[in-house]
């Protein structure tokens, strides 16, 4: 696709690759694993943020990588087994994560009992968004994100399953932009969903 660009950076010995577009603040987009490709919702986004999507598997690679591309402040997304990764960089390096987005998150169903009691002291505002028509990250488990991460906002995309990104690529762009602009305060929305039926 257009705008997105690849490129790899040597960290630890090792290539990894992302892909890169857009100016601005950057948003460090943590694939699904092995799943390195452009969408319409990274092009979205990069309209107004950089967007550096990760390929990565190694989830002790992840700063070191994000600090090898000279990122200091970065908001972080992580995508299905991605938002485990996300959340754990999020919870050990809060001081450089300005905001986490974990979009089809599966994480709290195979998290163990240190991570999850780290949950209630995560201090970086954070999003769990879910598909409506996702039988992997189902919709009733949000709760469990609220009630774990008593900060954490939450927000369905309807007529969505896993590959939100793609099958609702405009819905999946607008949250997480507004999100990352404004916070907590994203949830009263400034324009309206309906022009994403």
């Amino acid at each position: 696709m257009s705008g997105l660009t690849e490129a790899h950076v040597v960290c630890g010995g090792r290539r990894v690759r992302y892909l890169a577009a857009g100016s601005g603040d950057p948003l460090v987009w943590l694939q699904r694993a092995h799943d390195l490709r452009a969408t319409r919702t990274h092009e979205l986004v990069a309209a107004k943020r950089r967007v550096v999507a990760l390929d990565l598997v190694d989830p002790t690679a992840i700063a070191a990588t994000v600090a090898a591309l000279g990122i200091e402040k970065y908001d972080l997304l992580g995508h299905g087994p991605g938002a485990e990764q996300a959340l754990r960089l999020a919870l050990d390096d809060g001081d450089r994560v300005r905001a986490l987005v974990m979009m089809a998150p599966t994480v709290l169903s195979t998290a163990d009992a240190a991570l999850l009691q780290r949950l209630a002291g995560l201090a970086v505002p954070s999003l769990a968004l879910f598909g409506t028509r996702d039988a992997s990250a189902k919709p009733e488990t949000a709760r469990h994100y609220r009630e774990r991460m008593p900060g954490c906002n939450l927000m369905f995309i309807y007529d969505a399953g896993q590959a939100m990104d793609e099958e609702r690529p405009e819905a999946v762009a607008s949250v997480v932009l507004d999100f990352l602009e404004r916070h907590d305060q994203f949830l009263v929305r400034r324009i309206s969903d309906v022009i994403y039926p």
